[in-house]
């Protein structure tokens, strides 16, 4: 393998009298793989060849990490003298501050970089592409792929309907390189069906000192040649014949070299696998793509997903994510997969309890929308959300109804139209839909378009779990528990990350308590709820009270048997810290949510739900309003109980002791009241 013999390829353009940069940039949002894995997926999919029919072909796409020779990291020589340039550029400013501390990170990541490229080896993730057109564009043709990826960055425009409209790919890369850069090598057909060859590369470094022309530089460089002070060209076919490339290629497509990848050695394959999963389970099972994550250092195929393998797979995966890294790692999010698989599973993997339907939501403005939902009262692994997705089929994020009847739902927003919407209220990383990113011309017509979407998934969502027809007011109900509920049904309650959205709300959706300049538009049942943690700190008994009170008073006293007064002594009392002693703590109310169910057939019995909003440990008391006020109760005399389910539940009377409760988890009971209970729920 010939080695790459340009020997200067890396070109800063001069700052003049910009402002200069550090290493704080936008690729400080994609620091995670999940946002490589989006990113270049995304991108592999939106180049797909068709086959003969005009139908999109199925895309393949590799993630191989292989150390490779330095040498072979294209003018590395030059590339090294910019970073000890940097390196001095920031001592030199430390200096001038007159102060010992560091001014900030850039000489620490900048010495990093230089100690990667002075070992024998790169450790570099390579993304290979089969099955796509390859990065096609001239080098003037300014929203050509080509352009949009080497050439410009953070310009706002779509790609056909299933593209981002940020231009922030390159960012996703170079986020997860220790030396802030990535080369392509890439061919595909041209309009005269001839095929051409591209070989390009970005480097998102900071403003320094060019090593050769002396000036101070921009952040942003480029491989290429500079054709004049306003033009550079990317080397393209006869510029290539004489190099070869840590991988071969011989069909069109693109190879994506992140040179220096940022890694934990002991997990990076789990990272990347759970974030292709999580973005495109349904392209998947479509046929439309497919992965292989490989260790070319051992020559190891880590994970191969496909549609064939998909549900076998999600199950390995989180044997794997379990294993070699924690319970806590296999969070909501990737357990909520589960659900959105059974949305699309072969009919025979549908247990006897389930059932899976269709709806085809009429949406204004952007026709169907198409709704599969997939629910079954006793699969506890659903985790009651649904998702929306929009071309290439790439999930956005997840919306949650915590309780009812288990479920999980899959929203795809097929019409061009409604591509267009959700690609404007996403962010740059496509996790989140927000007004603030979309354009001000079209914000209130397409926020509009996104609740009523969201509000007829609602809808769908809540006629799982009807309402009962036999239901009764609770006087000072209203006072003690706060009324999470958005309006469209009893038990649709939300949280930042739930519900419908609200156009005040940045990330989208309504926080139940409003703390920012809104806050005015908290209700007064949520301004007057009474929410009151007790701990009891334990003590034992002490010996004696304190001393005699010598402070004087102008109250008139009333001594008895001869002493002076009460009050505080000028000496320490003899009460001790016992850690054996009792200890106590009331569940916040805002923590838990509580249903009562009358029952029609008897008189005074009821059916009770607990359901925790977030984890909870601790008591919950069962009290009786008293006073006109509603800011006092007494013990609720209730009869007798019988547990549906979580038999360790201990009573005590009337309050249920020590419960313990995962977020969405319920507890269902059957009381029975006394003729003239006048009841509330309380944790007071």
């Amino acid at each position: 393998m010939s080695i790459f013999n340009y020997s200067n390829p890396w070109n800063f353009p001069s700052l003049g009298y910009g402002k200069e940069k550090g290493l704080n940039n936008a690729s400080d949002i994609f620091k995670h793989l999940d946002n490589v894995g989006l990113e270049t997926a995304q991108n592999s999919r939106n180049s797909c060849m068709k086959d003969d029919n005009g139908e999109d072909v199925e895309v393949s796409v590799e993630y191989r990490l292989k150390n490779i020779e330095s040498r072979f990291f294209p003018g590395i020589e030059d590339y090294k003298k910019r970073l000890e340039s940097a390196i001095e550029y920031f001592q030199n400013k430390e200096a001038s501050s007159g102060s010992n501390k560091p001014i900030g990170k850039e000489i620490i990541q900048l010495s990093r970089a230089l100690r990667i490229l002075n070992q024998d080896t790169i450790p570099v993730l390579t993304i290979r592409d089969y099955g796509t057109k390859g990065l096609k564009g001239g080098e003037d043709e300014d929203f050509a792929p080509y352009f949009r990826l080497i050439k410009s960055t953070g310009i706002s425009a779509a790609q056909g309907t299933k593209a981002g409209r940020f231009g922030h790919g390159q960012n996703a890369l170079v986020a997860k390189s220790d030396i802030k850069a990535y080369t392509l090598f890439s061919q595909f057909t041209n309009e005269y069906e001839e095929k051409e060859t591209l070989f390009a590369g970005n480097s998102i470094l900071c403003s320094h000192i060019d090593p050769t022309q002396n000036y101070k530089t921009q952040e942003t460089g480029f491989i290429g040649n500079v054709i004049n002070p306003n033009k550079f060209v990317s080397y393209r076919n006869n510029d290539l014949l004489n190099i070869n490339f840590p991988y071969e290629r011989s069909t069109n497509g693109t190879d994506i070299y992140i040179w220096g990848f940022k890694h934990e050695s002991d997990n990076w394959d789990l990272l990347l696998a759970k974030g292709l999963i999580k973005g495109f389970f349904a392209a998947i099972r479509e046929k439309l793509i497919n992965f292989k994550i490989i260790n070319d250092n051992t020559n190891e195929i880590l994970h191969e997903i496909n549609h064939e393998n998909l549900d076998e797979y999600y199950s390995t995966l989180e044997v794997q994510v379990k294993k070699r890294l924690s319970s806590k790692a296999w969070n909501k999010e990737m357990q909520s997969i589960y659900g959105f698989l059974k949305t699309t599973c072969n009919e025979h993997s549908i247990s006897i309890t389930g059932k899976r339907s269709t709806h085809l939501i009429d949406v204004k403005k952007i026709g169907k929308v198409e709704m599969t939902l997939y629910q079954d009262k006793d699969d506890q692994k659903l985790t009651k959300e649904w998702c929306i997705m929009r071309q290439p089929l790439m999930k956005i994020r997840n919306f949650s109804k915590p309780i009812g009847i288990p479920f999980n739902a899959v929203v795809k927003v097929l019409s061009d139209k409604g591509n267009d919407v959700f690609m404007d209220l996403e962010d740059p990383t496509h996790l989140k839909l927000v007004r603030d990113y979309c354009d001000e011309e079209y914000v209130n017509e397409y926020w509009s378009i996104y609740q009523d979407l969201s509000k007829k998934v609602q809808i769908i969502i809540e006629n799982l779990d009807p309402l009962s027809s036999q239901t009764q007011d609770i006087p000072g109900l209203a006072d003690l528990i706060p009324d999470l509920r958005t309006g469209i049904g009893d038990g649709s309650f939300f949280s930042s990350q739930e519900g419908i959205p609200n156009t005040n709300n940045k990330e989208g959706f309504n926080p139940s308590i409003i703390t920012d300049s809104n806050k005015s538009t908290i209700t007064s049942i949520q301004k007057n709820s009474s929410s009151i943690s007790t701990k009891r700190t334990a003590s034992s008994q002490g010996t004696s009270g304190g001393t005699v009170g010598t402070v004087k008073t102008d109250k008139k006293v009333n001594p008895q048997g001869g002493n002076p007064g009460s009050g505080a002594g000028d000496k320490q009392g003899n009460a001790k810290f016992d850690p054996k002693g009792k200890k106590e703590s009331l569940t916040i109310n805002e923590d838990i949510k509580i249903r009562l169910l009358r029952n029609s057939s008897t008189e005074n019995r009821y059916l009770l739900r607990i359901i925790a909003l977030q984890d909870i440990h601790g008591d919950i008391n069962l009290g009786m309003v008293v006073n006109n006020e509603k800011k006092s109760c007494v013990p609720l005399p209730v009869e007798s109980k019988i547990s549906f389910n979580r038999k360790e539940i201990q009573w005590h009377e009337n309050k249920i002791k020590d419960i313990k409760m995962q977020t969405n988890e319920f507890y269902d009971c059957e009381i029975v009241l006394p003729n003239s209970a006048e009841f509330a729920i309380s944790t007071i």
